[in-house]
């Protein structure tokens, strides 16, 4: 039976008398996107209703403090710390709202941490929606908990995809011919592969989502054109593919440095890899192989 339905099948708050008293903490995120034009505005802080994120932000503080008053079998807190803080992603214009709630009690605060993104993302909605009506909320989950009974709860990937393919090359200037696992080097890159070492740009991936991005007319010569990047994997959602995430693959780990290079191909592959590529420096050593899975770590 479910612990929030009694004997009779209603709903009931559980009885968490005999629970001790613990440290809680919750962490919870969530996106808002929008055109990069309302981006932009957000940013600078030229939204006739006033500064976004600043009142997006007190209203997630104030809606984690009253999560109980909307969720009605969820348990009243003290909370101890609560806070909003919000990334600006530019390369696929929307904002990223992490939150984050402390306690000391019998019950933990991830519906706080929940409550406080959603509120601040429709916070965000209701000053932009004047500008924009297309504005997307989403992706609003859990990204880490611990204290009380179950301790520490933290997803080994926050979003997860596979490498498709990895190619390596000997001379910049050319194809990278397709392997089926190679070595991945701290502060270096792929074993023998050209462009490895000397910069932060030490590995490119393609994510073949972006292939969304490519018009129809250049389509059949990037499918055609051969691989320029050393890692393509798929399932992973575009942005998340950002500077300052970090993807894991085994034991490996690589920094997303940038997304696209300073200019831009207008032919081939590198249409769209100059444009949507992510370049990355390696944080930790160890071996990839087609078909592994490859994660964006919390």
């Amino acid at each position: 039976m479910f612990s929030h339905l009694n004997e009779e099948g209603r709903g009931r708050m559980v009885d968490i008398g005999g629970k001790k008293d613990t440290e809680r903490y919750a962490k919870a995120h969530g996106y808002v996107f929008m055109s990069a034009k309302i981006l932009k505005a957000v940013e600078k802080g030229e939204i006739k209703k006033g500064d976004v994120l600043a009142v997006a932000q007190i209203a997630g503080i104030m809606a984690a403090k009253r999560t109980p008053y909307e969720i009605p079998l969820c348990h009243p807190l003290m909370i101890t710390h609560a806070d909003i803080k919000f990334r600006i992603i530019k390369e696929y214009p929307c904002i990223e709202i992490i939150s984050e709630v402390k306690t000391t009690g019998k019950t933990g605060a991830e519906m706080e941490a929940l409550n406080a993104v959603s509120t601040a993302a429709l916070t965000i909605y209701d000053m932009c929606k004047g500008l924009e009506k297309g504005i997307v909320i989403g992706d609003i989950s859990l990204l880490e908990k611990s204290g009380g009974k179950s301790g520490l709860w933290k997803p080994e990937f926050v979003k997860e995809g596979k490498i498709i393919n990895i190619a390596v090359g000997s001379k910049k200037g050319e194809e990278k011919k397709p392997v089926e696992k190679c070595e991945i080097i701290e502060n270096f890159g792929l074993k023998g592969d050209a462009h490895a070492g000397g910069s932060k740009k030490q590995v490119s991936i393609f994510a073949v989502e972006s292939l969304k991005e490519v018009p129809e007319n250049k389509m059949i010569e990037v499918m055609r054109g051969g691989y320029t990047e050393n890692l393509t994997i798929v399932g992973i959602p575009l942005y998340y593919l950002v500077p300052e995430n970090v993807l894991r693959v085994g034991t490996v780990e690589i920094e997303i440095e940038s997304v696209g290079k300073e200019s831009f191909v207008n032919g081939g592959r590198p249409y769209i890899v100059s444009r949507k590529g992510i370049f990355g420096h390696v944080k930790k050593t160890g071996i990839a192989k087609v078909g592994d899975t490859i994660g964006v770590i919390n």
